[in-house]
């Protein structure tokens, strides 16, 4: 009969008690609460770097084509007409495909602005369109 008690009591307790499930429920709850802000703060950031380095390619272009007009022409560009370098000479266009992004460009000596838009489908509207002067020199 000792062993067949045995038995029953091992029965009995198989299974989680309601304190160890609601234990896990909280930890989980805890454990959500802290990543969804985390994961958020990750989409905001990997928007942002996006746009930065779609600019930096935008930039890295202009810089490359009016290196280019130099060495073709043997003069610097007089300004930027329609996403090319112009001047006397050949005109060198600028590539306006960035990936996910469409750049323009504009020029006013020394200050070149490249200005992005269309950004992916996931980009709120609101970031979607970024600008960025810098100096040639």
């Amino acid at each position: 009969m000792t062993a067949r008690k045995r038995d029953i009591d091992r029965k009995a307790q198989a299974g989680f008690t309601l304190i160890e499930l609601i234990a896990v429920i909280v930890i989980l709850g805890i454990l959500a609460a802290v990543a969804v802000p985390k994961y958020l703060d990750i989409q905001t950031e990997a928007q942002a770097k996006t746009i930065e380095a779609a600019l930096g390619a935008g930039a890295s272009n202009v810089s490359l084509t009016f290196a280019k007009y130099i060495a073709v022409n043997s003069s610097t560009p007089t300004g930027i007409t329609d996403n090319a370098w112009t001047g006397t000479g050949t005109s060198q266009a600028i590539e306006e495909d960035l990936g996910d992004f469409t750049a323009s460009y504009s020029y006013t000596s020394p200050d070149v602005t490249v200005t992005i838009t269309a950004g992916p489908s996931w980009f709120a509207a609101s970031t979607a369109t970024k600008a960025k002067t810098f100096s040639l020199q």
